[in-house]
């Protein structure tokens, strides 16, 4: 493909690439053009690229993050992709949704449920019985839960992923038990901190 081929070349003809006096396009990147970026409106389309990129870049990372959490997701023979994955059924137009049982060594999840909205529109879906962590949407991606969410109606956002965490119950009461103990601990150093203060006096 030429720069003549170039969208914004088409739209305005010989600004996004320098030209050179004979009407030849620039090359002195060695890549067959030059790119205009002392114009302005260039400059904001480098400038806007790079913004918007920066925000790809990080949800992306959280998309890596959230996979690396989850052996669930990495599942390598065909027996466990029957065993632990199926399809939802259900859902409307241009909607696709995977459920993903827990198990597997290490997973902390005890469900999964996966659902990608290719509309431009926003979409209804239901959600099945239950307390889910949001994970993944159509803004955020990441181990980090950005909302809880009960079973039932839901609206996704157009063109937007949703992956929702059900945790497991037994990994939930350790780290109940563990918060629990933690604060079981601060509480008597308080107590004997405050012991220690009365007796000196």
């Amino acid at each position: 493909m030429s720069a003549d081929d170039f969208c914004i070349n088409k739209f305005v003809p010989g600004y996004f690439s320098r030209i050179n006096e004979d009407g030849s396009y620039s090359n002195g990147s060695g890549c067959g053009n030059d790119t205009a970026s002392e114009r302005n409106m260039v400059r904001k389309y480098i400038v806007d690229s790079v913004c918007y990129w920066a925000d790809v870049f990080e949800y992306y990372k959280g998309l890596i993050k959230f996979r690396k959490a989850h052996p669930a997701l990495r599942l390598s023979t065909s027996e466990d992709v029957k065993k632990y994955v199926k399809s939802v059924e259900g859902l409307g137009d241009n909607i696709v949704g995977i459920n993903i049982k827990g198990g597997q060594k290490d997973e902390s999840a005890k469900e999964m449920y996966l659902l990608f909205n290719a509309n431009t529109d926003k979409a209804k879906v239901t959600i099945p019985e239950g307390k889910w962590k949001v994970c993944i949407n159509g803004q955020k991606a990441g181990v980090e839960t950005i909302e809880t969410i009960k079973g039932g109606e839901y609206t996704m956002d157009g063109i937007s992923a949703l992956v929702l965490v059900k945790q497991d119950g037994a990994a939930m009461t350790i780290v109940i038990v563990l918060i629990a103990a933690a604060v079981v601990v601060a509480a008597g150093v308080v107590i004997v901190v405050m012991k220690k203060k009365k007796t000196n006096r």
